[in-house]
C-alpha cells in the first residue's frame, strides 16, 4: 500500500460497507505495527533458493492462469513456456 495507511483503509472499509469507527481503526493500525507482528515483504531474488520441484510445481499452477501476467513474481516468461 501507498500513501496514507489510514485514508487506505477507511476506504477500503467504505467500500465493503463497514464502518468500524475512527478510534477502532487507527487501534487496529497501532496494534498492527508493533515489534511482534508478521508481515510479508516482498525480497527480489528471495525465490532463487527454492528446490527446483518447488518451482516447477509453482510454474505448473501458473500455467492454469495464461491471462494472468505474472511478470511481477519473476514467472511470466516461463509459466508461458509450460503453458
Amino acid at each position: 500500500m501507498t500513501g496514507n495507511l489510514e485514508d487506505t483503509l477507511e476506504g477500503v472499509l467504505e467500500h465493503c460497507g463497514l464502518n468500524v469507527g475512527k478510534r477502532n481503526l487507527l487501534d487496529a493500525i497501532d496494534a498492527a505495527g508493533g515489534d511482534k507482528t508478521r508481515k510479508n515483504k516482498g525480497v527480489a531474488g528471495r525465490g532463487e533458493s527454492l528446490p527446483d520441484a518447488v518451482k516447477d510445481k509453482i510454474l505448473h499452477y501458473a500455467s492454469y492462469y495464461p491471462e494472468c501476467d505474472f511478470s511481477a513474481s519473476g514467472l511470466c516468461h516461463t509459466a508461458q513456456q509450460t503453458a
